[in-house]
């Protein structure tokens, strides 16, 4: 694959080579630790409404309690909570390393085999013309998803091949709408149809010379923000620049990205002021978002309800 033209600048931290700063964040229990061990999925925060109404009621209940059974109520919630949520999340930070250079962001997350590239260049397409793809294309097959903002486009051109030069022959890539304002792009992660974290996502952006926009900025499972690139600078025409993000735990790159939006341009490559394609998406070896088990659901909310008759239950409410 071809590198980057005009941006060997190195790996850098906290601030690009070309002097533009990246917003780089550091958290407690990021990626598949929530804050009590384990990020929570749609479907667990759902059952996690369901935990909070019954410690909201055990609490009601054991207002006129004595402090005996204040201490037995308290010890029995914390360990309700603790099977619910799983193990405490350890007291290791999550940082993040951000990369203007592709093979240094290859050789972090430990070498091409580890490493998937999106190139778009197994779809067919000819001359000038763009052609429309499946935001799942790659689910199955690579573990993303890429959804623009109006559909998903690849050209050879995009009818100005001196504008746009492919990173890896012979397709670049666009959102749309065609002829339209559409600049967004989303990359979310798969093991199978299981939704999954990655240690790092980078991406080859062509063509900033107007000012853009374009950035990347990478989320983690509770959909908080882990790093922006902020706005791109004008690079020339032409020009391809990488960016790319890795997360890091006591030194070793984590799976902690769930998604990564890419802002690319002011609009479509042909028709707006600043187009700009994107190419060759980067992405370290996807992990699955753990779900706790059934098992440890049950238990966890039957110990809750447990501790109501324990703390009083329709007792303490006449009293």
């Amino acid at each position: 694959m071809a590198g980057p033209q005009g941006d060997q600048r190195g790996k850098v931290t906290r601030t690009a080579g070309d002097g533009q700063p990246f917003t780089v964040v550091t958290s407690n229990g990021a990626g598949p630790r929530g804050p009590l061990g384990i990020a929570l999925s749609r479907r667990r925060r759902v059952l996690s409404r369901v935990v909070m109404k019954v410690l909201t009621i055990m609490t009601r209940h054991a207002i006129a309690l004595p402090a005996s059974r204040w201490r037995t109520c308290l010890r029995g919630s914390v360990v309700g909570l603790a099977i619910w949520f799983g193990k405490p999340s350890s007291t290791a930070q999550v940082t993040v390393e951000s990369y203007t250079d592709y093979a240094s962001f290859v050789t972090r997350l430990g070498g091409g085999g580890s490493v998937t590239v999106i190139g778009f260049d197994d779809v067919s397409t000819s001359g000038d013309a763009s052609f429309s793809i499946a935001a799942d294309r790659y689910k199955l097959s690579d573990g993303i998803v890429i959804t623009g903002e109006d559909g998903q486009f690849v050209s050879q051109t995009f009818e100005y091949a001196s504008d746009y030069p492919a990173v890896s022959s012979p397709n670049t890539y666009a959102p749309g709408p065609e002829n339209g304002s559409g600049n967004t792009t989303e990359a979310t992660f798969f093991v199978g149809t299981t939704p999954a974290l990655v240690p790092g996502f980078g991406v080859f952006f062509v063509d900033i010379d107007f000012g853009g926009p374009a950035s990347l900025t990478v989320r983690d499972a509770e959909s908080a923000q882990l790093a922006t690139t902020g706005s791109l600078p004008n690079f020339g025409n032409g020009t391809q620049v990488f960016r790319g993000f890795v997360t890091v735990e006591a030194g070793d790159p984590v799976a902690a990205i769930s998604s990564a939006q890419m802002i690319s341009g002011s609009g479509w490559p042909v028709t707006a002021f600043d187009g700009v394609v994107l190419d060759d998406m980067a992405f370290g070896t996807a992990v699955p978002i753990p779900e706790p088990s059934v098992s440890a659901l049950v238990l966890g909310l039957a110990t809750l309800f447990g501790l109501r008759r324990r703390c009083g239950g329709r007792r303490a409410i006449a009293r």
